[in-house]
């Protein structure tokens, strides 16, 4: 899966950086420094947190590590626009699924359990 590393932290975060993020494919990963969950600049949040509480070592905290958020791109919203969600249907159909999707542990829903 597509993989993104935000070794960053802001105020609020630019609405052109969740776009951004908002294009990632579904099931992309994100590993941030900060819960960008709370400061998330558009209308929806298309991402689920795995590995909650996961320490991962810094070179200023080599033996504890310091706790990073990790994020995986799930379903589109219902309130997103059309043309996403027709993209995400198809997107499901070449994997031989439906959408919306049933609730399993894949790469194209919220039900990540870690």
């Amino acid at each position: 899966p597509t993989v993104v590393i935000m070794d960053v932290a802001f105020l609020d975060m630019p609405v052109a950086l969740g776009r951004v993020l908002m294009s990632l494919p579904l099931g992309a990963r994100v590993l941030s420094y900060e819960n960008i969950r709370r400061k998330w600049p558009l209308s929806f949040f298309p991402f689920v947190e795995i590995n909650k509480g996961h320490h991962y070592p810094t070179s200023w905290q080599a033996g504890v590590g310091h706790i990073f958020f990790t994020w995986v791109k799930c379903l589109p919203a219902a309130n997103e626009p059309t043309s996403r969600r027709k993209k995400t249907a198809a997107f499901a159909a070449r994997r031989g699924r439906s959408w919306p999707a049933t609730r399993s542990n894949d790469d194209i829903n919220c039900d990540y359990t870690a």
